[in-house]
């Protein structure tokens, strides 16, 4: 989000960054409207002295002058209130306008949309596998098919193993977020749309949430009521930085339009994932992603699951990232890499949307802020099940298996 303030200033920066993203917004009409707002307000403010000179000549007429007078002062008073309605409308515009723009990409990211691998962890198995609802219909811990009785196609029911699964990593990343300094966070699933237009979702994003009948909406990440969360804090420089931690359901209406991604965990309408989400001074937000994207990979190394860590490139950045590290995962059933974290830094851009400040001197400033997969719980199981798959179980990593009280799950 950008201020309305000296928008003409940074829209040669803006011509730039849309360009490195390969977007198309056109930022002509942003400049009209910004020309139209500046022209308005100037002639606001002149009818207002205009108003307040017409005042001070009234307090020293006549009786007979301020009778002939007071045509001027009704005149001047429609002119006053039309231009308010005009300024208010164009500002409006002008507003809705800005939400459409995203953030502006970092100067050290790589321009394109193929990015750059900066790290690797284990080999990949060279084994190929079933896919992992192949194997969890073996080991009976799934169970689309009574989920699209329930509810329709793309939804998840989980069963057996399967829950205790899900169960024991989100409590697995959760506690090991907590160890390193997060403060967990259970929020609402449901937020209302200035929530959602504070966290960067809205506008762009409406035809891929869910939206009730009164207006509100369900999170399709918790990063949204986390980042609006922020907004209430009483923030001090000495509070930073100030780490926040979250395991709930989200929904999304992206499922269907992936092929055989849209099979099993990877794609569905409501998953289970935990969030990382980061207030930081400006100065240290490359540091904080850092120690967030080594805080996801921690617990990839803790399960023994091979990844590589990409840095995006700018045309493939997220709407309110200025620079982004993906954490993949290979697959084995197919030799596909799989997405299971992504952390971005956000600079000022959702702190200014949401009204995010910290207080430095009795000052208040806007804060950076990051977010983070820490990680998606589903598409985690779907690695789990097709890395460890040995054609009769899958062996459990072994910080599982105490949880477990086993070795395996078995056929």
């Amino acid at each position: 989000m950008y201020s309305l303030k000296g928008i003409s200033d940074f829209i040669p920066d803006l011509k730039k960054g849309m360009a490195r993203r390969q977007d198309d917004i056109d930022l002509n009409l942003l400049v009209n409207l910004d020309e139209k707002r500046k022209k308005l307000q100037l002639e606001y403010d002149n009818t207002k002295s205009d108003s307040r000179k017409l005042g001070q000549k009234i307090a020293k007429a006549s009786k007979q002058e301020k009778i002939s007078l007071m045509d001027k002062v009704k005149s001047i008073s429609n002119q006053i209130k039309i231009l308010k309605k005009e300024m208010d409308i164009n500002n409006q515009d002008l507003m809705n306008q800005l939400l459409m723009v995203p953030n502006i990409p970092a100067s050290w990211i790589p321009d394109g949309v193929d990015g750059k691998v900066v790290k690797n962890f284990k080999s990949p198995k060279k084994e190929k596998t079933p896919f992992h609802w192949e194997i969890a219909e073996k080991l009976n811990i799934f169970d689309f098919k009574s989920a699209s009785k329930i509810s329709g196609s793309g939804w998840p029911l989980l069963k057996k193993d399967g829950s205790k699964l899900a169960r024991e990593l989100g409590n697995l990343m959760i506690e090991h977020h907590i160890s390193k300094g997060f403060m967990e966070v259970s929020p609402p699933f449901v937020v209302t749309e200035k929530t959602m237009l504070g966290s960067g979702q809205l506008p762009k994003f409406a035809d891929q949430a869910y939206k009730t009948e009164d207006g509100d909406w369900l999170i399709p990440t918790s990063e949204v009521p986390l980042v609006n969360f922020l907004a209430y804090q009483d923030l001090d420089i000495s509070d930073l930085p100030f780490r926040l931690t979250s395991w709930t359901s989200n929904f999304r209406r992206e499922a269907g339009s992936y092929g055989l991604k849209t099979k099993g965990l990877i794609r569905v309408h409501q998953f289970e994932k935990v969030e990382m989400v980061s207030v930081v001074k400006p100065e240290d937000s490359k540091n904080e992603l850092d120690f967030l994207v080594e805080n996801a990979e921690s617990l990839l190394e803790l399960l023994g699951i091979p990844y590589r860590r990409r840095l995006l490139g700018a045309a493939d950045l997220g709407f309110s990232s200025s620079a982004t590290y993906d954490l993949e995962i290979p697959m084995p059933s197919d030799g596909s890499w799989m997405e299971i974290s992504s952390v971005s830094i956000c600079d000022d851009f959702q702190s200014r949307r949401a009204g995010v400040f910290y207080k430095d001197k009795n000052k208040n400033f806007h804060p950076c802020l990051l977010n983070g997969t820490g990680l998606a719980i589903g598409r985690l199981i779907a690695a789990i099940l097709e890395h460890f798959w040995n054609g009769k179980a899958v062996i459990l990593p072994e910080v599982l298996q105490e949880k477990f009280k086993k070795e395996e799950l078995g056929l």
